[in-house]
Formats: structure tokens, sequence, C-alpha cells
């Protein structure tokens, strides 16, 4: 065999080696991409879905906010009905306590009043009470109390009989003033008006 034939052959089979390395190395380089793809699509992925996450947590604290002001605002404006009504019959009571008060009816109320006053304190001193327009009216409990001073007490607007004996230390409360603010009181917690 000659040298240029046996050169040919040490040439194909340095070109069939270097073709058979080039298509080895083009495989390595195409797996390696496809795995550089595959590791760039997976973190993409799971930054879009960090980004959603964040999206949705940022919307149902939005969600929340707004559903929480949205039942303050309701709460308050139930509030303010529920006062409106309360006061709406809290004015009617007042009105019919305002016109019972000048009947001759509230007089005998008074006395009645002053007899509860008697049985609690006997003939002790005691200092009756009486809203302004009920002043007058002390002439009517004098002779039941006779050691009662009367005094006028602004703080009484609707009537009735606020009676303090100093040496027993005993406030009677009889007045329609406080008798109303204990009703408005258990109207609001027993009527179904509520607000939670």
């Amino acid at each position: 065999m000659n040298d240029t034939t046996k050169a040919g052959k040490f040439l194909d089979a340095i070109n069939r080696y270097a073709e058979a390395y080039r298509e080895k190395l083009r495989q390595e380089v195409e797996a390696y991409k496809e795995q550089k793809i595959e590791q760039a699509t997976e973190e993409g992925l799971q930054d879009a879905h960090e980004l959603i996450r964040r999206e949705i947590a940022q919307m149902k604290a939005a969600i929340i906010t707004e559903t929480a002001q949205k039942e303050e605002s309701a709460r308050r404006e139930l509030y303010a009905v529920r006062e409106r009504m309360t006061d709406s019959v809290i004015d009617k009571a007042r009105d019919k306590i305002a016109v019972f008060t000048a009947t001759p009816e509230y007089d005998q109320k008074l006395i009645a009043l002053a007899k509860l006053i008697k049985d609690t304190v006997g003939d002790d001193e005691v200092t009756l009470y009486l809203s302004p327009k009920d002043f007058s009216k002390g002439s009517l409990l004098s002779p039941l109390l006779p050691n009662a001073k009367i005094t006028e007490d602004s703080d009484i607007t609707l009537g009735g009989i606020r009676a303090y004996a100093a040496d027993r230390g005993i406030i009677l409360d009889l007045t329609y003033d406080s008798k109303l603010s204990y009703e408005k009181s258990r109207f609001i917690s027993e009527c179904g008006l509520k607000v939670v």
C-alpha cells in the first residue's frame, strides 16, 4: 500500500472521528440548550406563580378591607336608624308623661309617691326634690311628710320626686326622668335592634 493511500485512509479516519466528535458535541449542545430552556421555563413559571400569589393576596387584602369598611358603614347606619327609632319611641313616651303630669291623676300619683317615701324613711328628716313645674305642688306633700324640706331641682324635667334622707343615707329616685332613662336602656336591649 502506498503512502498516499495510507495518508488518505488516515485522513478519512480523522474526518470520521472529527465528524463523530462534532455530532457528539452538537447533541451535547442541544441537550444543554434544552436543559437551560426547561430550567428557564420552570423558573419563569415559579416567578409567574409567585407573582400570581402576591396579586391574589393583595386582592384578598383589598376585598377584606373594603368589606370591613362596608360593614362598619352599615353598622353606623344601623346605629343611626336604631337611635332615631329609639328617640321616636322615647319622645312619644315623654309626650305622654307630659300630658299625664298635667292631670289631677298626677297629683294623686305624687301623693302616692310621698306615702312610699314616708313608709321608707318614717318621720325622719328628708329632702324632697321636685321639678320646677311641680314645685308649687309641694303643699300636697307636706301633710304626709311634715319633716320634709322641699327643694326645686332643674335636673328633674318630667316629674316625680327624688328624696334624700341624709341621716339614713337613703336616696329614692322616683322621678319619671330616671324611669324613662331605665326604660330607654331596656328598650334598646330587648327590642331586637341590637347591632352586632
